[in-house]
């Protein structure tokens, strides 16, 4: 029988990706915590599995994995693709749609490259491919295709949770309908609930944050969901509160990394969705809140919101 052991502690995102994998396969394990808050990685037992300190390390049968993208290459090629359906016929035709897909985007975009070569304008795309050093096409469209994805799902997860905030606190609902507080609403909807609650980052200098030294050249966490829940910073901030004092946030990162679909985001939802929606069902309600459940880490949000839209 395969033995299995999982080292690292649940507060890794990587851990937890690789749990997800582990349990979605009905994989049995057993998990060592390895809490790389309190230095047990730089441990001596811990170095022997992972020489730089790491986690999570994936032990089976004695032959260590001590990278998340090679656990998870690992476990595909042994156990299946996490989302791949069962079956080889299924899984082809799986991959013939998903290239399907995949290939008409591409054929949309060299049309569209054709008209932003001829006439350029302030576009992603066009200012991509009219750059005076252009990065290849195959990273221009991949950072297009990623827009798309950011621009469908990160703006659902906001507008559900900006709508459960309203309508599970009526003094707020009816303060943004009569007076047209969206914008405030949508502020404290990706703070309360970041959409994106961690992203990765490189250290680019030796950084010390309250007593913690942080090397340069270290891969570390920055969990926006912590950061808008500062309780230094804001009253409650477990709380929606569209009343709150203006305090700006984190939920769309800043510095370099600042998220380039801020001004859309507030744009498509504070301008045009909640307005628009509110006019049509002005006396939407949510008749059973406790049955709305939110779902997720790296991408956070209400599963589903069953609303009755009188």
């Amino acid at each position: 029988m395969t033995e299995t052991t999982l080292f690292g502690f649940n507060g890794s995102t990587f851990v937890r990706t690789v749990r997800c994998v582990l349990a979605r396969k009905s994989i049995s394990y057993n998990q060592v915590p390895v809490n790389v808050l309190e230095g047990e990685t730089q441990e001596p037992d811990h170095l022997e599995r992972h020489p730089f300190g790491k986690v999570p390390v994936l032990d089976v049968d004695g032959e260590s994995f001590g990278d998340s993208v090679a656990i998870m290459q690992f476990l595909a090629d042994k156990h299946g693709r996490f989302t791949a359906p069962a079956g080889t016929v299924a899984r082809g035709k799986q991959d013939a749609v998903t290239n399907f897909i995949n290939d008409e985007m591409d054929a949309l975009f060299a049309r569209a490259i054709e008209r932003h070569l001829k006439d350029p304008n302030a576009s992603a795309l066009s200012v991509m491919v009219n750059a005076e050093t252009p990065i290849p096409m195959s990273q221009i469209y991949a950072n297009i295709k990623i827009a798309i994805g950011g621009g469908i799902n990160e703006p659902r997860d906001a507008l559900l949770t900006i709508l459960y905030g309203l309508l599970t606190n009526p003094d707020q609902n009816e303060a943004a309908k009569r007076d047209g507080l969206w914008g405030q609403a949508f502020e404290e909807g990706v703070r309360w609930v970041a959409p994106i609650q961690a992203s990765s980052r490189r250290v680019m200098e030796d950084t010390e944050i309250r007593g913690h030294f942080i090397p340069k050249g270290d891969i570390v966490m920055t969990v926006q969901a912590s950061a808008c829940h500062d309780e230094d910073l804001y009253e409650d901030p477990h709380l929606y509160n569209i009343f709150r004092p203006k305090t700006p946030h984190q939920a769309f990162g800043n510095g370099p990394h600042f998220c380039q679909g801020t001004h859309i985001a507030r744009r498509m939802l504070a301008d045009i969705m909640l307005p628009m929606l509110y006019d049509r069902f002005p006396d939407m309600a949510l008749p059973e809140p406790e049955k709305v459940q939110f779902w997720g880490f790296g991408f956070r949000g209400p599963l589903s919101l069953p609303v009755t839209l009188n």
